[in-house]
């Protein structure tokens, strides 16, 4: 039995070594020679240490090789741009380095994410910023915004869009774009802007009716990018201010040309008239008195224009000088009183014994009081009268001009200083007018720090009162 745990031993160290041979041929001799069993015991205890430290000592080398080998590869697939993780991490039985290399990739693999999450979140913080600064920029602007995405539906509008489609913003977007507009050419140039025919901005008026309010529309439609039309923009304007001023402007041309045409002609016939025949001494006379008034005429039309033209362009000044108040209205009445007579109306001045010296353009002055009194001679019928009166204090004059004319209607009270305003009443079509003279004058009474106010009743008659400070300098 001793014999055979020797052999055993001797085996065990064998197989360490590698020496299978040797092991048997010492098996043999032990059998034969039971007496050198202790010597071979001994050699077969000292091979299996042996043995097992170069077991352990290979386990404690090989194996780290082994997991570095891997680790190798793995920061090679790192280089290339991997980073799942079990790309980068290795197995978990290849030691302590490789649990030390696994953990370092997970944390890093957990820090990457959480760097990536917060960028993504800081993204979209700033995308919503953005968004909202756009959102806030788009709503600000006066002409309205529509943006309509491939399958023609409204994707974004802005407050100014539903406040001229006359519909909620919540209403337009995500809603079909023909629920939206319903013109038929403004929807057939978002079609063929859609599908590529079209890559020009395309522009439209179209008149808005409603019960709540009519004006005019101008929508212009083109692609957001031409390279790519999934895309439509459509912008909306309110023209109807400007194509009121257009229409004005062309009366005011039209009314212009008639009124500069009547002097002209009248000067001419009695400048024809004096050379034919200056024998009539009376009809010398008043021809040259009808030349001298249709010319004085000429003149304020052309004054009230250009001075129209300064006032638009903000250039319009005073020259300020003492103005002497009886001498205006001296001129005034004498300028009227012959168009007041041809019309049987009656035409009274009610003045205080003294008038005051003001500081102020005199001209200008005379423009605003002339205005006012030929525009009650011009709408008061014949057989009416026309009453300047004039009041002073130590702070104020007050001019109220009144007459028992058509009057005007409490809806165009407020537009008669607007300039070429023209009254909707027939009987004010055939009387001639610039639709100047108004906006003239109560523009050159502000700029001497006064103004004035009208109060009107149809078929009754009109005041229209001026103000004006008596020792306040001009603006």
């Amino acid at each position: 039995m001793t014999a055979l745990v020797a052999l055993i031993i001797v085996a065990v160290g064998a197989v360490g070594f590698g020496a299978s041979w040797w092991c048997l041929q010492g098996a043999a001799a032990l059998l034969d020679a039971g007496a050198a069993w202790k010597t071979y015991l001994g050699a077969g205890v000292i091979t299996a240490v042996v043995a097992v430290v170069s077991v352990l000592l290979t386990i404690r080398f090989v194996s780290p090789l082994r997991a570095m080998a891997f680790i190798r590869q793995s920061l090679m697939a790192a280089h290339e741009g991997e980073t799942a993780p079990d790309v980068v991490t290795v197995r978990d039985d290849l030691g302590l380095e490789a649990d030390a290399w696994n953990g370092l990739m997970n944390r890093l693999h957990r820090q990457l994410g959480d760097d990536a999450r917060q960028r993504f979140e800081e993204s979209l913080v700033e995308q919503r910023r953005t968004s909202s600064d756009l959102d806030g920029a788009f709503d600000a602007i006066w002409q309205g915004l529509i943006i309509v995405d491939s399958g023609l539906n409204a994707r974004y509008a802005n407050g100014a869009a539903g406040v001229l489609l006359q519909a909620r913003q919540e209403q337009i977007v995500g809603a079909p774009i023909d629920r939206v507009i319903e013109d038929a050419q403004v929807l057939d140039a978002i079609r063929g802007a859609m599908g590529g025919a079209m890559r020009q901005r395309r522009t439209f008026e179209i008149e808005r009716t409603n019960e709540q309010e009519a004006g005019m529309l101008r929508i212009s439609v083109r692609p957001v990018r031409r390279t790519d039309p999934d895309s439509v923009i459509v912008m909306i304007e309110d023209i109807t201010q400007l194509r009121a001023a257009e229409d004005a402007r062309h009366a005011f041309v039209a009314q212009a040309t008639h009124e500069l045409r009547t002097p002209l002609t009248n000067i001419r016939l009695y400048v024809e008239s004096l050379l034919e025949d200056d024998s009539d001494t009376l009809e010398r006379a008043k021809s040259i008195n009808i030349i001298n008034q249709e010319a004085r005429r000429l003149e304020r039309i052309v004054g009230d224009m250009l001075s129209v033209a300064e006032i638009e362009a903000g250039s319009l000044q005073l020259a300020c000088d003492d103005v002497r108040l009886d001498d205006v209205f001296e001129q005034i009445e004498g300028d009227f009183r012959a168009q007041a007579a041809e019309k049987s109306l009656a035409l009274a001045f009610e003045l205080p014994p003294k008038l005051p010296v003001i500081r102020g353009d005199r001209d200008k002055v005379v423009l605003a009081v002339h205005n006012l009194v030929g525009n009650a001679l011009k709408y008061t019928p014949a057989g009416g009268s026309v009453t300047v009166r004039v009041e002073v204090d130590d702070q104020q004059l007050t001019v109220m001009v009144e007459d028992t004319g058509i009057g005007i209607s409490a809806e165009e009270q407020s537009k008669v200083f607007e300039k070429f305003f023209r009254s909707a009443d027939c009987r004010v079509s055939d009387v001639t007018g610039s639709g100047l003279g108004l906006a003239l004058a109560q523009q050159v009474i502000r700029m001497h720090g006064g103004d004035i106010a009208v109060a009107s009743e149809v078929d009754v008659g009109t005041t229209f009162t001026l103000s004006l400070p008596v020792h306040q300098e001009a603006a």
